[in-house]
């Protein structure tokens, strides 16, 4: 083979490897960010929950002059 051929199949191995690091770390990003869209869904329900039981908590308790 010509050194020319072999000089792009070289940059096509190492083309092939970046691409498949990026996509590795591309994946695991993506499964950080699941993981907290989830925490978030989590906290915000959790957040609402309270919200909701202090709400109901105020009007049944009596004013604080009585």
């Amino acid at each position: 083979m010509s050194d020319k051929t072999v000089e792009l199949e070289v940059k096509i191995a190492f083309l092939e490897q970046s691409m498949n690091e990026l996509s590795d770390v591309l994946y695991s990003q993506q499964q950080q960010i699941d993981l907290l869209k989830n925490d978030q869904h989590r906290m915000r329900t959790h957040l609402q929950s309270l919200d909701k039981d202090d709400q109901q908590g105020i009007d049944d308790q009596p004013p604080p002059h009585y």
